[in-house]
Formats: structure tokens, sequence, C-alpha cells
């Protein structure tokens, strides 16, 4: 694997920028998905937490404004390298809010930065309960003022080919 690309540097120009006023998000963990003889990667998996549960929801619609930031749909799995003889599968499908019993609401977000590396960023908080991400999830389309959660989806599905 070459040593030439630098991750902190590419995440200091294509994700803290994203991270939001103030650092309303704060990043969780990163992981590349980078052949073994790849100058460098194709995607970087970000997975970023809001520091309070009220900055979940507006922190999404925030990112889905910047240029090229849509909701990941469509994808398939990104296959990523733990270990010379491991690698293991992530993401891929619907990216759309979406929650767990245990109380996490989450929304995974895909753009194409400039460099044409894949940026795939999950952006989550828990909540106490599932019922309270549930809630956070409804305040999520809410934001959108009476637009339908479908137009919604749609409005943020990138188009094949592009990103």
């Amino acid at each position: 694997m070459s040593t030439s690309f630098d991750l902190k540097l590419w995440l200091d120009r294509h994700v803290v920028p994203l991270l939001g006023p103030e650092s309303s998000l704060a990043l969780h963990s990163v992981l590349q998905n980078r052949p073994p003889s790849a100058e460098r990667p194709v995607a970087i998996l970000v997975w970023t937490v809001s520091k309070e549960p009220q900055g979940w929801a507006p922190a999404i619609k925030r990112l889905l404004a910047q240029p090229g930031c849509y909701f990941d749909f469509c994808r398939a799995p990104q296959t990523v390298p733990v270990a010379p003889d491991r690698s293991i599968w992530l993401f891929g499908g619907d990216g759309a809010p979406y929650v767990n019993a245990a109380g996490m609401a989450m929304a995974r977000l895909y753009r194409r930065c400039d460099d044409g590396i894949e940026l795939i960023m999950e952006v989550g908080h828990r909540f106490p309960t599932g019922a309270a991400a549930a809630a956070a999830v409804k305040d999520f389309f809410a934001l959108f003022e009476g637009t339908a959660p479908l137009e919604l989806v749609a409005r943020y599905m990138p188009l094949f080919g592009t990103g």
C-alpha cells in the first residue's frame, strides 16, 4: 500500500468543514476503502455524531444543502480491508433517515469529492429510546415544511453516474 495519501489532510479539506458551526457534529471514526495497490482510497467512510439531540436533524438538512451531498442510495456495499487477510462489508442500500430499537437515529450521505474520492458520511445520535429516535426522524422531515418524505428522498437521491 502506498503511503503518499495523507488521510488527515484529506479529512481537514473535505470533512472538517462539513462538521458545522461550532462543530455541531463530532467525528467518531473513519475507515478507508483502499485497494492494496492503490495510491489513494476509492472511498472514505466517516461516522459522525450530533453532540446535542436537537442538533441531529438540522445537521443533516445543512449537509444536504451542500453542493453534491445526497442520501446514500443504491450503491453496492463497501468492501473495506481491515487486515491483510480480512475485509468487512459496510453500508450500501438506503441512506435516508432511519432508527433502531436501541435509540440510534442515523442518516447516511454521499458526496463525490473534487479529487474523485467518494465520501460516505453517516450522521447519527443516540437518543434515550427508540421512540425518541423515531420522533427525531419525524422532526427531520418536518424541517422541510410540508414536503412529503418520499419527495424529499427523491430530491436528494444521487443520479447514477454522477455525484
